[in-house]
């Protein structure tokens, strides 16, 4: 009998070849520069060319900071077979993109959350906010984990109440304790709002379409209405996770209409969405998928991280 995940509906994004059974989920990293804005009465802050990789954390003139946000569905689950030897390599591969700010999801284990904090520590990410757990098969575990650069503040949590009972038993979006986190991400710039969420899957014998419409109602009501106006909140809101919803479908929507976000380009059901602040602003520079490459395992074998 195939795991459970192994039965998600096959419209996600793979890159063959992959391990019979292992869905495969695309990250997303984003390059933003991060301004100021300008005094009353000033001119605007200088440019900073954009047709080169950006540094992680670099500054450059004009009081700007270039950003770089990554946002991946790790799938370290404990029904994985191969999930010890995914988790090992997912911290030196975000290492090697210079991530300042990181969002993973499905890190359900309380253990394997400690072991990739700590790993991704060691690749210049020092600040870590997580909910795991250490209950049998991970129940009630929300599985976010937010990485970064710069100092992070608190960690708030709200659970979705959407998708909380077993349609399919077997199906175990149910029991994973799905919702949104959020930190105060301290750049030195200032202060942004940075958001990690992860919607329900769809499955081969049901697509719980409604469940993530109600989820991603109850997250709209969590960030706030559009912003804009002299009710503009003061720091930018960046949004990372996997909303397995493509861009065009209701849930993708109702967040960039309600809450004013944009998507940023090459968006999926993986995705980065930003809306601007009062006092600091975010300009996207450029998106790519990542982290979609075929790994070889010690047994011959071939999968993803």
């Amino acid at each position: 009998m195939s795991s459970p995940a192994a039965t998600r509906r096959s419209s996600r994004r793979r890159a063959p070849p992959a391990r019979p059974g292992t869905p495969w989920f695309a990250a997303l990293l984003l390059a933003a520069a991060c301004s100021k804005a300008p005094a009353a009465g000033a001119g605007a802050p200088d440019v900073a060319a954009t047709d080169r990789p950006p540094v992680g954390g670099e500054r450059v003139a004009g009081e700007r900071l270039k950003l770089r946000v990554l946002t991946f569905n790790a799938f370290v689950v404990p029904f994985r077979d191969d999930h010890e030897a995914s988790r090992d390599r997912i911290g030196p591969a975000i290492g090697a993109l210079g991530a300042d700010l990181v969002a993973l999801q499905e890190v359900w284990r309380f253990e394997d959350a400690e072991l990739l904090a700590r790993a991704l520590a060691g690749q210049g990410l020092p600040y870590q906010r997580w909910l795991a757990s250490t209950a049998p098969l991970a129940y009630g575990s929300p599985g976010l984990l937010v990485a970064s650069r710069y100092p992070l503040g608190p960690l708030d949590y709200r659970p979705y109440v959407s998708g909380t009972l077993p349609i399919t038993a077997w199906h175990p979006d149910w029991f994973s304790g799905k919702g949104v986190v959020a930190v105060e991400v301290q750049t030195p710039l200032g202060p942004i709002d940075f958001v990690n969420t992860h919607l329900h899957a769809s499955y081969a014998t049901y697509d719980y379409f409604a469940v993530r419409v109600g989820q991603a109602a109850e997250l709209l009501g969590y960030l706030g209405g559009a912003g804009g106006g002299p009710q503009v909140a003061p720091r930018p809101l960046i949004v990372a996770g996997d909303l397995n919803s493509p861009p065009d479908e209701l849930p993708a929507r109702l967040l960039r209409s309600g809450a004013g976000l944009l998507a940023v380009p090459a968006a999926g059901i993986d995705t980065i969405l930003v809306r601007q602040g009062r006092d600091l602003s975010v300009e996207v520079l450029h998106s790519r998928r990542v982290l979609s490459e075929a790994v070889s395992y010690d047994d011959g074998s071939v999968g993803r991280l």
